[in-house]
């Protein structure tokens, strides 16, 4: 699981975020979640970043997760509900008490290449010696400056509400589930596992 500083992760400077390294006030987390809710589609160099809004990104959001792994024998499909769940406000009970979001990348053809998520956990973001978000939900073509693009929008995510690094891979939920990076092993994984390509290491 990589543990990164905001300051030094891609190649610029994380934003400043309006109460860096202390809980934002709920006036900005209100402002914040407005804010996220309205977002647009933004542009990562040659990549697009689509906020999961509708049904239809929802869909896709899930099939970023399948079609990589379509011809290894080894990967077994995650069940929908499963990853759903987890950004359900109305299920997930880790909504009371943080807050998540997740993209969609797409390249210059409009295709879905990739997606990502990220996450705070407010009961645990503080407790140590700086606060900490998390990103997870992680698949990209094997494309350096794709996978960046994707970095950078968790990075700058959790910098906008006061966090100084990131934690990821990780569930925004309990850590027995969809947590983790697999850097060898590469055998089916087991229920609610993450399994991941070599190239991830």
């Amino acid at each position: 699981m990589a543990h990164q500083n905001n300051a030094s992760a891609g190649t610029g400077e994380a934003p400043e975020s309006p109460s860096a390294g202390s809980p934002p006030k709920a006036a900005d987390l209100k402002a914040l979640r407005k804010e996220a809710a309205e977002a647009q589609p933004s542009q990562h160099g040659r990549f697009r970043l689509i906020p999961v809004r509708d049904n239809a990104d929802r869909k896709a959001f899930i099939q970023a997760g399948v079609d990589p792994y379509r011809n290894d024998p080894n990967w077994i499909r995650p069940l929908d509900k499963d990853i759903e769940g987890v950004f359900d406000r109305k299920k997930n009970r880790f909504f009371r008490h943080g807050d998540a979001e997740r993209w969609l990348l797409q390249d210059e053809q409009g295709m879905v290449i990739g997606r990502t998520a990220a996450m705070i956990n407010d009961k645990t973001a503080r407790k140590g010696d700086f606060p900490v978000g998390g990103m997870g939900f992680f698949e990209c073509i094997n494309d350096a400056d794709a996978a960046k693009a994707l970095f950078d929008t968790t990075r700058d995510w959790n910098a906008a509400r006061g966090m100084e690094a990131m934690d990821g891979p990780i569930n925004f939920g309990e850590r027995q589930q969809f947590w983790g990076l697999l850097v060898d092993g590469f055998s089916p994984p087991a229920y609610q596992m993450n399994y991941n390509p070599p190239f991830y290491r």
